[in-house]
């Protein structure tokens, strides 16, 4: 059995559950209740959550014939968890926020160089070089 949570490892206080607790992750979805649209979860949904995770959190899993598997304590412990993150989000402060966009821009803005100019030519030499080569013959 390997434990693919890497996260958060394992101690003596939080032992591998019973064989009987695991169930696959193609039996989440099943258990999930729908989104408000009335959607289920999607099957891939849970397998995302245990490799990639959301803002940081991942699903724990343990590898079990091949199968990857979870119990339904993983699934609340995820969801709560996944809820706390995104309190965090969003308590983020705004000047906070608003620095971090604006050293975004900056970064994009570079020193005011288009990509385009950056390989050393700018869109009115292509312009020139393309009527060169019109008036040369050759393309």
């Amino acid at each position: 059995m390997r434990d693919d949570h890497r996260a958060q490892p394992r101690t003596e206080a939080d032992p591998l559950p019973n064989l009987t607790e695991l169930f696959p992750l193609s039996v989440v979805p099943r258990r999930m209740p729908p989104a408000e649209s009335g959607r289920p979860v999607h099957i891939s949904a849970p397998h995302r959550w245990a490799a990639r995770g959301i803002l940081g959190v991942r699903l724990r899993v343990v590898e079990l014939g091949g199968r990857r598997m979870t119990t339904e304590r993983w699934l609340v412990e995820f969801a709560r968890d996944v809820a706390a993150a995104r309190q965090r989000a969003t308590e983020q402060p705004r000047a906070r926020r608003r620095t971090a966009r604006t050293e975004g821009e900056l970064m994009n803005a570079g020193d005011g160089i288009s990509p385009s100019s950056r390989s050393g030519r700018t869109p009115s030499a292509k312009n020139e070089d393309i009527a060169v080569d019109a008036r040369d013959g050759t393309r």
